[in-house]
């Protein structure tokens, strides 16, 4: 067709591959198992370094939009899913007989000549934005992995941090820290080496369960825990198989 487009039906086991150059645009259909599509697209027309699903064209290598306006993505983007209006863009796998992964990596130096991965290399992360008076922040919430050492085939530490942004800022700070090994500090980055968990603020305090004698006579209870019994106002511990007053 020297008019602009055309469109190709491919019937149940077919084959085609099919090049479409300067000017020109073509759908094609796959009907039926066993029908393949092969597409080279020549020309920036239709660019051969992004593909674009949906209602509008995007920017990024690939781009899902069920909105009717383009939506500019983070510069450093290569998968964008766009959402229609009021509606939660979402992405969804299955698993059969076994679970559904999503999984980052990373190396140092380039994909043609990976290196080992060094202390403070963020491997992955889970971030959130949100959209202000006039645009989109900064990164404001993180679920990161990194690396706590330098990797080698036997020995790969790692750590786990959680991070918020406190109201009236928009940047992002480390509440959560887990060690390599499973240490937690709290408003701490750095947990105590003898400490299973670490507590440090100058402005909060530990706030232990409360509970009537009744609900905590109701617990399997086991030596050490600890507890503020509201029946009696005491702070109490269980030790020896029984509960007592720590004062």
């Amino acid at each position: 067709n020297t008019t602009g487009g055309f469109s190709v039906i491919m019937k149940q086991g077919s084959g085609s591959q099919i090049t479409v150059t300067s000017g020109y645009s073509a759908n094609i259909f796959c009907d039926g198992i066993g029908s393949t599509a092969s597409v080279f697209l020549t020309t920036p027309k239709i660019r051969n370094t992004a593909l674009s699903i949906g209602t509008v064209d995007g920017t990024a290598a690939l781009t899902v939009n069920n909105n009717t306006v383009a939506v500019t993505p983070v510069a450093t983007s290569d998968v964008h899913i766009v959402g229609a209006n009021s509606s939660a863009a979402r992405v969804l796998l299955d698993g059969f007989a076994s679970g559904s992964i999503v999984t980052g990596r990373y190396a140092n130096g380039t994909s043609a000549a990976p290196t080992a991965c060094t202390t403070g290399n963020a491997l992955a992360a889970f971030s959130a934005r949100g959209y202000g008076a006039t645009a989109y922040s900064d990164t404001v919430g993180i679920v990161r992995i990194s690396s706590e050492g330098t990797f080698t085939d036997s020995s790969q530490p790692t750590n786990i941090t959680l991070w918020t942004t406190p109201s009236g800022s928009t940047t992002a700070v480390e509440r959560v820290h887990v060690s390599p090994s499973g240490r937690i500090g709290v408003g701490i980055d750095t947990p105590a080496a003898s400490a299973l968990l670490d507590l440090t603020s100058t402005t909060g305090a530990l706030l232990l369960t409360r509970m009537t004698s009744t609900q905590r006579d109701a617990l399997t209870a086991v030596n050490g825990m600890l507890i503020y019994n509201s029946t009696t106002n005491k702070l109490q511990v269980y030790e020896n198989s029984a509960w007592v007053n720590v004062i």
